[in-house]
């Protein structure tokens, strides 16, 4: 009788994130908000965005290992979706929470405003513009009823959310920056990611090759993924059990946690 192939390091410590996922999956569908705070609410969306991205990092690198580019990204969107709604809740000052879910809406139409210069720059057509224009007045209606309710409260103007580095010392995370800038430059088109496809000579005289092209991808290059897919499930965790009244992450989930970690550095 043939003996059962051993899973590859990729594949168990995918499957311990998957563990992970599920299990914060499972833990959010017993929370119950005790305020009836919008940020407080809204914190629980983000979670479930952060899922769906840790869930689509498990699919690539089950599909092949040359996707771990796409992987990578899911795991930053994943990492920043939390780290935001983290920010927008980690304060005891109900007040401060609804002005941080505010600023999102401030962004959110910042953006759809650039967006509607960019096309009447373009000349798109008045279809197009009048959707962006609609967004426009979307966002802006909602800022419109809300800010007169945090003026009444006493919360003062809605401020800008901060850059990511800023947000991450906030929340006391800036220990996490550096690999979150990691993931960031193997997303985009810089060496790190170049280094998938290319190998480059030590030389670049006369008859060499510039460049030899083809994957080069390892289970070795998905360990920023798997690490940050992770670290955006139990940050949170932790931020359901500090500020939102939540269950204390438990030894299990912990036990997993501390697992993915040991295990993705051996990749």
């Amino acid at each position: 009788m043939s003996q059962p192939t051993a899973a590859r390091p990729l594949q168990e410590v995918v499957a311990m994130l998957a563990h992970l996922r599920r299990e914060t999956e499972n833990l959010l569908l017993s929370v119950e908000v005790a305020t009836h705070s919008h940020a407080d609410r809204e914190f629980l969306a983000f979670m479930q965005l952060a899922i769906g991205n840790v869930a689509a990092i498990e699919t690539l690198a089950k599909a092949d290992v040359r996707f771990v580019m796409a992987g990578t990204a899911a795991a930053r969107a994943s990492y920043e979706v939390v780290a935001t709604a983290t920010w927008m809740v980690a304060t005891t000052d109900l007040v401060e929470r609804e002005r941080r879910w505010m600023a999102l809406f401030m962004d959110e139409r910042k953006f759809w405003r650039r967006i509607l210069d960019d096309a009447i720059k373009q000349q798109e057509s008045d279809l197009f513009l009048q959707g962006m224009e609609a967004e426009v007045r979307r966002v802006g209606a909602l800022i419109a009823a809300v800010q007169p309710q945090l003026d009444a409260m006493g919360a003062g103007p809605i401020k800008k959310t901060p850059p990511l580095d800023e947000l991450l010392e906030q929340i006391g995370k800036s220990d996490q920056y550096a690999i979150y800038r990691m993931a960031c430059q193997f997303v985009h088109p810089a060496n790190r990611a170049l280094a998938q496809v290319r190998d480059l000579p030590g030389t670049h005289a006369e008859g060499v090759p510039a460049a030899i092209y083809s994957y080069r991808t390892t289970e070795h290059d998905w360990w920023t993924a798997i690490l940050l897919g992770a670290e955006s499930l139990v940050m949170g965790l932790e931020t359901l059990a500090t500020w939102l009244n939540g269950p204390p992450l438990n030894e299990r989930t912990a036990g997993v946690f501390n697992d993915i970690l040991a295990k993705a550095r051996t990749l």
